[in-house]
């Protein structure tokens, strides 16, 4: 099977950010799904990211097979913040 780009930016995984929720369930966490997808992943995590880990983001990328990106110096919300360098970052890595 060949896997196709498919991204996912990082967070702190889906289970915390739905909890309480049917979607928070463990089967949807992202420790579960992104082994699974049948497509190229990039995780993107941020150096100044106060949210998440490296080591969290690093994992991900380990047990799904993915690149991992770290974007320097900004932080957990730099797509927001810098919207046009994101677009022009996401535009490069799917060319």
């Amino acid at each position: 099977m060949t896997r196709r780009p498919f991204s996912v930016r990082c967070r702190t995984g889906l289970g915390p950010a739905y909890a309480g929720s049917s979607a928070g369930s463990p089967r949807h966490s992202l420790e579960n799904v992104l082994p699974r997808v049948a497509a190229e992943v990039t995780i993107i995590h941020t150096e100044h990211d106060l949210l998440t880990t490296h080591a969290y983001a690093s994992w991900l990328a380990e047990i799904s097979d993915a690149r991992l990106i770290v974007m320097p110096g900004v932080s957990h919300s730099w797509p927001k913040a810098d919207s046009a360098r994101f677009l022009r970052f996401i535009e490069k890595l799917v060319s």
